[in-house]
């Protein structure tokens, strides 16, 4: 039995999540949209998971208005600073990446306190990130010898963040 979780089970996931999300919303005001912040770009990873689980939002909230705003820039801090400051008048709901709890590591000062001015409501779906060297420039087969490699060396070693892109992304 394959262990891994099917697409269309996965959106189902995200979509129930979103509307366990929004039921305070949905039962304070059904008659104002809901406004989901993503600090991330358009036809990000996030963007597609939540664009393509706000038609089960809509009917799970019983026809009530969901609008997505992308509020990309600075790693996640725009849009989370955004959330941050929006109302608190149950109508705003985001979803945000791993950037979110690397960011406080990052910089020294944000716009919001990480942990006290956001309420975490559910894990959504997760991103694996694999560690990967080029065998014939560094002899290292596990991260203890890539960091005994990296100490060892007179030069920097260069560190290259590959981002996977959809299939059907026009730049491959």
């Amino acid at each position: 039995m394959n262990p891994s979780i099917s697409r269309r089970a996965a959106l189902a996931l995200v979509a129930n999540t979103c509307a366990v999300a929004a039921l305070p919303a949905w039962a304070q005001s059904s008659d104002r949209p809901l406004r989901v912040i993503l600090p991330v770009g358009a036809g990000s990873g996030v963007d597609t998971i939540a664009r393509a689980a706000v038609p089960s939002l809509i009917k799970a909230l019983g026809g009530q208005s969901v609008v997505v705003e992308n509020l990309p820039g600075a790693g996640g801090i725009t849009g989370a600073s955004a959330l941050a400051k929006a109302p608190a008048d149950g109508l705003t709901i985001g979803i945000v990446s791993n950037n979110h709890v690397i960011n406080p590591s990052v910089y020294k000062k944000l716009p919001y306190d990480t942990l006290a001015d956001f309420t975490p409501i559910s894990v959504m779906g997760a991103t694996p990130f694999v560690l990967v060297v080029n065998p014939t420039k560094v002899a290292a087969t596990n991260v203890k010898e890539l960091i005994a490699a990296a100490q060892g060396q007179a030069r920097c070693l260069q560190l290259r963040i590959l981002r996977q892109r959809h299939r059907d992304s026009p730049r491959g």
